[in-house]
């Protein structure tokens, strides 16, 4: 089914006989462009910068901590403007609860504009009047399967930067690896605060200053990498291994 959390092919290997990996078959989710066809952007310009999160918190366990920490660090260092940023919310009334909680930790609650829990198509369409798409996960070391959030691959197809937070142990969650191999965008890491926190207050640093340049932020993703993630290359995949198993 569509944007369900999606076990990757990497751990699922780990976890069978490597005697049988050659009868192994793995076709990843991804994300269908078809889903945003119709759908027309009303893309106003009031100089902000907007960020967007579209989905749930799942009771606390995602975390947009780091993004505000940086956002706050930056507007006490004057390198940018608390009123040139907008950080909207589509979701459940209690998910926006435990996201606007963690904003005010950092005494930027006023940045946040809730949209409300909104149909599928509504929520596209906020995420391509974004600039900036934002999506929270949890790994752990004992997860032994690996897991890319389903929201991850339908921003995929929104054709803007995204920045992946990832709460947890893992070392090396295989989202921050699709993130950072597809140039997607950035992502933290938990198990790497140290290191990921100052990068992404970086990454945060320099999009304001091409976005207050510019007026946009620019994104040239690894278009072979996305590709992988398509709805039409993976139904192909899928009926050439259907094609292979019957002859």
């Amino acid at each position: 089914q569509k944007h369900h959390t999606h076990w990757l092919h990497n751990a699922l290997f780990s976890n069978i006989p490597k005697k049988y990996w050659k009868k192994v078959h793995c076709v990843t989710n991804g994300y269908d462009v078809s889903d945003r066809d119709n759908i027309v952007i009303d893309k106003y310009d009031n100089g902000k910068i907007k960020f967007a999160y579209t989905g749930a918190m799942y009771g606390g366990l995602q975390s947009i901590t780091p993004l505000f920490s940086c956002i706050r660090e930056l507007i006490n260092e004057n390198k940018i403007k608390k009123d040139k940023v907008e950080i909207h919310f589509a979701g459940k009334n209690t998910a926006y609860e435990i996201f606007l909680s963690q904003a005010v930790k950092y005494k930027l609650s006023e940045l946040c504009i809730y949209h409300g829990k909104v149909q599928r198509k509504e929520a596209l369409k906020l995420q391509m009047e974004s600039d900036i798409l934002l999506v929270s996960a949890f790994d752990y070391q004992d997860n032994v399967m690996g897991v890319i959030t389903g929201k991850a691959l339908e921003y995929m197809s929104a054709n803007k930067p995204i920045i992946a937070m990832i709460s947890g142990d893992k070392d090396k969650s295989e989202l921050a690896e699709i993130i950072q191999n597809g140039r997607l965008g950035i992502a933290y890491e938990e198990a790497h605060h140290a290191e990921d926190i100052k990068l992404l207050k970086e990454y945060l640093q320099n999009i304001f200053k091409e976005y207050e340049k510019k007026g946009e932020i620019a994104y040239e993703p690894n278009r072979s990498v996305l590709r992988k993630y398509d709805y039409r290359y993976l139904s192909k995949k899928m009926m050439k291994i259907m094609d292979a198993i019957m002859s």
